[in-house]
């Protein structure tokens, strides 16, 4: 089984990368996303909408999922970081099967990569330290 170290790590190139994707091509992102879903018979489109709120936002979560994935990597029994990241991805996989509810089962897609993502961290996360007081 692989360590959570090396888990951590590979989620924070994976984070950055695809934070290159969302910053230089959202729209073929979102096509690419759609191509691959209709591909796996799930309904509707993905849409990312460049150089808005939204847009902006998704960066900086990136940027942040990245330095929290590279803390984690960093430091294995510190288990704030992964616990982050984890949390951000739970918010995202409710927000997307909620979005495929009401726009179609595409959403599904990014809600199993989300929750993927959570449970490799859970399932390689090492015990953590008590807290200090």
């Amino acid at each position: 089984m692989p360590s959570y170290r090396f888990i951590a790590r590979m989620w924070c190139v994976v984070f950055v990368v695809v934070g290159c994707l969302f910053l230089l091509v959202p729209d073929r992102l979102a096509r690419l996303l759609t191509e691959s879903g209709g591909a796996l018979g799930l309904s509707g489109t993905i849409v990312a909408a460049p150089a808005t709120l939204w847009h902006v936002l998704a960066l900086s979560l990136m940027g942040a999922l990245a330095c929290l994935a590279w803390l984690a990597a960093r430091e294995p029994g510190e288990r704030a970081f992964g616990t982050v990241i984890v949390v951000a991805k739970g918010i995202s996989v409710a927000g997307f099967i909620a979005l495929s509810a009401a726009h179609g089962s595409i959403w599904l897609l990014c809600a199993g990569a989300d929750a993927f993502v959570a449970a490799t961290l859970l399932a390689t996360r090492p015990p953590g330290r008590a807290p200090s007081r």
